[in-house]
């Protein structure tokens, strides 16, 4: 199916439509069966975002979420805190609370408990790619205002699901620098630091449905994601050239952290591994050199 291992299939289903906890208690996540059932009707047209297309959308609500949740929106959007009452069902259409609407209509879903003073908190999430696409695409074009019509998301998703599957690193490396031409715009600093550039090419992938993973890290430069096109991972090291010169150097030690790299996440279906390092160009807003590895 979909030129897909049956293991890259079911890896893919869990990371487009699965995730989904509701109540504080389950410790097993569910698929959302209308994505699911929709995508079975069609497999040939790929892991489409159903949900956000399915009229169980309330885009009201939903800008007052995402106007709610921190100046960062790539952190604050993905992690939000609310205790149990909060999350009750005793409202009304027009007083219930963003989250607790966005909680049991399959937005938001229980990712763990927060212990603190007092009874405890849960922290929530968007539980997968279906979701989490939907939200970056309205933050970006309802709260930010960023030109980025549905025309110009298409043509990007094509590009980078075609140029990742076929391994054609060339042509990736021009889509990744218009993305960070397109979303590091309009006061979002996005050229600031290594963590931001990658959480733009990071947002583009999450947008064109791509399996993909911002890899946890304290150590300052360094900024790491991975990408999964069917059975194949991408390991992508990013480094930012401040001023102009010493690109090459910055290349070099990206080249070295891509050297102890830490695999994580589901491996099912994995079995090709590339590791991809990019230096970009603060002045330039865009990648100005590069290195594949296998």
């Amino acid at each position: 199916m979909c030129g897909l291992s049956r293991e890259a299939v079911y890896r893919e289903i869990r990371s487009h439509y699965g995730g989904i906890l509701m109540h504080p208690d389950v410790t097993e996540p569910v698929c959302n069966p209308w994505s699911v059932l929709n995508f079975l009707i069609s497999p040939e047209e790929g892991f489409c975002n159903y949900w956000y297309e399915s009229g169980g959308f309330y885009p009201p609500l939903i800008e007052r979420y995402l106007r709610s949740v921190s100046d960062r929106i790539l952190t604050g959007l993905f992690s939000v805190s609310a205790d149990l009452a909060s999350l009750g069902e005793g409202y009304d259409f027009f007083t219930v609370p963003p989250r607790s609407l966005l909680c049991h209509t399959g937005y938001l879903a229980f990712r763990c408990r927060l212990f603190g003073d007092g009874d405890p908190g849960f922290c929530l999430t968007p539980p997968n790619l279906d979701v989490r696409s939907g939200l970056l695409y309205m933050y970006f074009t309802r709260i930010r205002g960023v030109p980025v019509p549905d025309g110009q998301i298409y043509g990007l998703k094509t590009a980078l699901v075609n140029n990742l599957a076929t391994r054609n690193t060339e042509r990736l490396i021009r889509c990744f620098s218009l993305i960070l031409s397109t979303f590091g715009c309009d006061g979002l600093a996005g050229f600031d630091d290594e963590l931001n550039c990658r959480d733009l090419i990071w947002v583009a992938l999450q947008l064109s449905g791509i399996t993909s993973c911002r890899v946890a890290t304290t150590a300052p430069g360094r900024a790491e994601l991975t990408a999964d096109a069917g059975d194949t991972r991408y390991d992508i090291f990013f480094a930012v050239a401040r001023q102009p010169g010493g690109e090459d150097l910055l290349l070099r030690k990206a080249l070295e952290q891509a050297g102890d790299v830490r695999r994580c996440g589901d491996l099912s279906g994995i079995t090709r591994f590339l590791r991809l390092a990019v230096v970009i160009s603060a002045a330039e807003k865009s990648i100005v050199c590069w290195q594949l590895q296998e």
